[in-house]
């Protein structure tokens, strides 16, 4: 017969505004956790997680072998070999075999073998085999082996392997493989190996390998 998995639980203390904290926690899948039932309602300052592990936020180091999830705010690094899922604000950096999804504000870097995505503003270094997204307005570093997308105003650099969009404006350099397309305004460079687009006006320099369009002067250039 296999005994089940037994944890013992560590308590943790409650802060001044209500929050659970813990120094540290380790869980195998949830609910199976250091921290009980508590798991999703806890703060912790360093976590271990094998299949997954849960919690309300971060304020230090998250390492899983899996994946980690955070309800809230990370302030700190997270480390996991499939996925980051925070549901809040990021302070810090991101690394995933995976994919890392933030739906908050993010000031600091997403690493991740296949994708990268922020679904607020972000203030940011992103570096992805395959994918990089933010939907807002966005300060910083896209790189990617495939494609980057920005829904915002954008103000950085975008390179890729293959292709680079902005759906809105920006002072931005954008550099590809194949194609970039801008749907606004541009202060800065586009450079593609086949196809660079500007629906709005640039300021800059455009340089492709068989066509570029900008509507500052209203012209084509093969």
């Amino acid at each position: 017969l296999i005994n089940p998995i037994e944890v013992e639980v560590v308590e943790a203390r409650v802060d001044s505004l209500g929050d659970l904290r813990n120094i540290a926690q380790a869980s195998f899948l949830p609910p199976i956790s250091t921290n009980g039932s508590d798991n999703g309602e806890t703060i912790n300052n360093f976590s271990l997680n094998f299949i997954a592990g849960k919690s309300k936020g971060l304020e230090g180091l998250e390492v899983g072998l899996g994946a980690n999830f955070e309800k809230h705010n990370v302030q700190g690094g997270q480390f996991a070999g499939g996925f980051n899922i925070v549901g809040g604000h990021v302070y810090g950096a991101l690394f995933a075999g995976l994919c890392n999804f933030n739906k908050g504000y993010t000031a600091g870097g997403q690493f991740s073998g296949i994708s990268n995505m922020v679904l607020d503003n972000a203030d940011l270094v992103q570096g992805a085999g395959l994918l990089n997204v933010v939907k807002g307005p966005f300060n910083g570093v896209q790189l990617s082996g495939v494609l980057n997308f920005k829904s915002g105003f954008t103000t950085g650099v975008q390179g890729a392997g293959f292709g680079n969009f902005i759906k809105s404006s920006g002072k931005v350099v954008q550099g590809a493989g194949f194609y970039n397309i801008c749907v606004g305004s541009i202060q800065g460079g586009q450079g593609a190996g086949f196809i660079n687009l500007c629906l709005g006006e640039m300021l800059g320099i455009q340089t492709a390998g068989f066509y570029s369009r900008n509507q500052s002067f209203n012209q084509e250039s093969l």
